[in-house]
């Protein structure tokens, strides 16, 4: 009897809705309309990976302050992946997924975006901060969590392309 009662206390703790909740933080900042032109906003930017096989981390940036973060492209596949944001389809799949929008600002050459990151049970936002090269160009320095915690420096440098068929910027997302 005994046994059973143990048994049925873990079967209850384990099916425990809080322990399962689904838990998003907010993101560190509100959105913020981009009003400058440090940087070029009529394409995306991508953050080269030439290892095998080469592939590119695709980020839009819109006017109003949003970020579309255009997944993990690997380079032969560039192509239709590109048709598929000027045709909708990427938005399409991304305009319910949280774990794709986020924000950006810019103060003078101090270029920022957050985005969420999913993690157990949660969705993690982090703030991931650098500096602008040129109009064309930023590179971001450090990652970090809305409180500071998870600090880690990076070097990633985000290259840009025309590209004026952009996804359409509208969510549920970031306000």
């Amino acid at each position: 009897m005994k046994i059973f009662n143990i048994l049925v206390a873990i079967i209850i703790l384990s099916s425990c809705n809080s322990c399962k909740e689904n838990k998003t933080e907010q993101l560190c900042s509100n959105r913020t309309p981009f009003v400058g032109n440090e940087l070029r906003l009529d394409g995306y930017y991508y953050k080269q990976y030439d290892e095998s096989p080469a592939r590119r981390e695709i980020i839009f940036l819109y006017r109003n302050g949003v970020l579309l973060h255009g997944g993990m492209v690997y380079l032969v596949d560039l192509v239709e992946m590109e048709e598929s944001y000027a045709s909708g389809g990427y938005y399409n799949l991304a305009r319910n997924d949280q774990n794709v929008w986020g924000n950006f600002r810019l103060s003078n050459v101090i270029f920022s975006y957050e985005k969420w990151y999913p993690s157990t049970n949660n969705q993690l936002a982090f703030m991931n901060v650098g500096e602008i090269v040129n109009d064309t160009t930023f590179q971001i320095l450090s990652s970090f969590r809305c409180d500071g915690s998870q600090k880690i420096t990076v070097n990633d440098l985000f290259l840009f392309k025309h590209f004026p068929s952009k996804p359409d910027s509208t969510n549920q997302f970031v306000n």
